[in-house]
């Protein structure tokens, strides 16, 4: 620092710069005072459990939490435009609607939605436990492709 004494000239003071030997010294009197120190330290060094170097595999409690978050979070903006907005939809409509294939065909897209995946599940497990031969499986699966494509065109 810069000072002026009572005669006009300016005065620098010194500090004391500190070595590499009196840091290693220093750090060196910090490990003896550790070493003799009765206690024992609480933490461990250890890789993260997210890292895949750790071993951990199991993470459902994670994927729980990432879900409830995401359940929540969705809940209160459904919430939130309930409150401002009302409900919007008349569900009395929607069940006319889905009733009468004549004004839409939504009940034969629903009805296929459900039923062709299913057929296909049933023909594949029979194909699985040999109770059907691959021929007759792949005449099976043909057969529902066509009749869901010449259904759509009907």
């Amino acid at each position: 620092m810069e000072g002026k004494d009572g005669q006009g000239k300016i005065r620098l003071r010194r500090t004391k710069s500190v070595s590499v030997a009196q840091v290693d010294g220093a750090s060196r009197k910090e490990d003896r005072l550790r070493s003799v120190q009765p206690d024992k330290p609480v933490h461990k060094c250890r890789d993260s459990l997210f890292s895949s170097s750790s071993g951990y595999t199991n993470y459902r409690g994670f994927l729980n939490l990432c879900i409830i978050l995401l359940v929540l979070s969705n809940a209160r903006l459904v919430l939130e435009n309930i409150i401002k907005y009302g409900i919007l939809i008349d569900p009395v409509q929607w069940f006319k609607l889905f009733l009468n294939p004549s004004q839409s065909p939504s009940i034969l897209i629903l009805t296929g939605l459900f039923f062709i995946p299913s057929i296909s599940l049933g023909i594949e497990k029979l194909l699985a436990k040999g109770l059907i031969g691959e021929n007759f499986g792949l005449f099976c699966i043909i057969t529902l492709v066509s009749a869901k494509f010449c259904a759509h065109l009907l």
